[in-house]
């Protein structure tokens, strides 16, 4: 493991630096980025300090205690530079070995994918490859509270197959009569979602819980699939109408709510979902896609950094959205956000960096992602929240 120390700097030293000289990747910077509201912090490397050409890292997830999980290079020499995954915690960062981490828990349990194409699950050091459900490969897609995991699998005569694995023991989560499913999210309770053809050929969204798949239905289309689901079991995603148009949906309680699109939009999927209900998603209009927020029946588009395409990662109990969202016609030039009330507030990358990604938002509002100088040159990033009001589960 290796610990990184943080320096603090002010924003006035800050905004004078009108070209920031190059920062060494893994220094533990920390930086007042936004005036009494979020602060940025370099989360470094597992490479060893003498690596100057093997040392990229991002984040992916964040849990309630503001631990990270992420990917980081380990080598000392530009031609051999093993990924593994890492758990930062409290400015100490562990080396969880040689797979691609997705998913994490609040008790610091972590899902991904190994080399070999299996989903593996760590948990306080040690490391277990879930495998399959008879054929090649598997990957997560969704990781509960309580250990749960879930995601799609080949089988042995090649169909693709939602599964869940839960204390070393995978099981087939079958179809809706088709070949095919893929599970998309679980909660706590056990309740997965996901979609999954049916006997006649159609793609729909379904709930599995206690052994059954249920089928959720459309908005009055041939298609539908279920993205997202919170701890109530209320449930997110996309169905085409009776037009063939898609629109994101608000599952809950059998009953099946069209969220609409905005003027001048043509489509909506709802991609996440928070405790309270409220969604989060894509919106677009036949050229560009952004990103909407939705609660208690308003829809709210979140804006742009100057080019019509924001990409939504993760929403929270506050109703902070976070994600990424392009400022230049390339699609390389993106800049991580937070939105909220309104708001997009840019999370800028480290000096000497021009790029960043926010991947996902923890109950405080703390974002975590990726600060970009070059392909080469990466660093997992950690945007904190200063002045944090208590979170909700």
């Amino acid at each position: 493991m290796a610990r990184h120390g943080v320096l603090a700097l002010s924003l006035a030293a800050l905004a004078a630096c009108t070209k920031p000289a190059p920062m060494g990747p893994g220094s533990g910077l920390t930086l007042p980025s936004l005036p009494g509201s979020y602060e940025l912090v370099d989360l470094g490397s597992l490479a060893p300090p003498e690596s100057t050409s093997c040392r990229g890292s991002e984040a992916v997830a964040i849990n309630i205690r503001g631990q990270v999980v992420g990917l980081s290079k380990t080598g000392s020499k530009y031609w051999n530079c093993p990924q593994h995954a890492f758990l930062w915690d409290d400015g100490v960062m562990t080396d969880l070995g040689n797979f691609f981490p997705s998913l994490l828990n609040d008790r610091a349990q972590v899902a991904g994918t190994d080399h070999n194409g299996h989903t593996v699950f760590w948990d306080g050091g040690t490391l277990q490859d879930i495998g399959t459900l008879g054929g090649c490969c598997s990957g997560p897609s969704g990781l509960s509270t309580t250990g749960q995991v879930v995601g799609t699998s080949s089988t042995a005569i090649g169909e693709q197959h939602a599964f869940s694995w839960l204390g070393g023991i995978m099981q087939d989560l079958g179809t809706l009569g088709g070949n095919q499913s893929v599970a998309s999210g679980v909660n706590a309770a056990g309740q997965i979602v996901g979609n999954s053809v049916t006997a006649a050929g159609a793609t729909h969204a379904f709930l599995w819980e206690a052994g059954v798949m249920r089928d959720l239905g459309t908005l009055g289309g041939t298609y539908s699939a279920a993205l997202a689901i919170n701890e109530t079991g209320a449930v997110t995603g996309e169905s085409t109408d009776s037009a063939g148009s898609t629109h994101a949906f608000l599952w809950h309680d059998g009953v099946m709510q069209d969220l609409g699109v905005l003027p001048g939009f043509v489509g909506t999927s709802g991609l996440a979902i928070n405790v309270l209900g409220a969604v989060a998603g894509r919106i677009w209009d036949g050229s560009a896609v952004r990103g909407f927020y939705w609660s208690d029946g308003v829809m709210q588009e979140l804006g742009d950094f100057g080019y019509p395409s924001t990409g939504v990662r993760a929403v929270n109990a506050r109703g902070q959205v976070a994600g990424k969202s392009q400022y230049c016609s390339a699609s390389f030039c993106t800049w991580a956000f937070v939105w909220e009330d309104g708001v997009m507030t840019k999370l800028p990358p480290l000096p000497g960096h021009y790029l960043s990604r926010g991947y996902d938002i923890n109950a405080q509002g703390d974002v975590v992602g990726r600060s970009e100088g070059s392909s080469e040159r990466y660093n997992a990033v950690l945007w904190r929240r200063v002045n944090q009001v208590a979170a909700t589960p």
